[in-house]
């Protein structure tokens, strides 16, 4: 967890492990404990902001562990865009 937190691992590890599986766990397991009781749903957005946090640095910080540099600036364009569509949601805008 460190080392990606780090930008130490593979940008192919971070992105699909801890981006979009980790995600996906994550997001899951935290949503059915709200559903089930054992969650507040302020302790669940604040798990799931964290989680969104951890996950974008570790694939910004590694966006350029690749053999290919263009893969570096998508990963780090998917995180900006990322950014967008989050702020226009709690703005309301979409």
């Amino acid at each position: 967890m460190i080392r990606f937190w780090r930008g130490e691992e593979r940008l192919w590890k971070a992105f699909w492990f801890i981006g979009i599986l980790g995600g996906w766990l994550f997001t899951t397991l935290v949503k059915n404990l709200v559903v089930q009781g054992w969650l507040g749903i302020l302790p669940q957005i604040l798990l799931l902001v964290s989680y969104s946090i951890y996950s974008g640095v570790a694939i910004w910080r590694s966006a350029f562990n690749t053999a290919w540099v263009g893969w570096g600036y998508a990963a780090r364009g998917v995180i900006v865009l990322s950014l967008v569509i989050m702020g226009a949601g709690i703005a309301g805008v979409i």
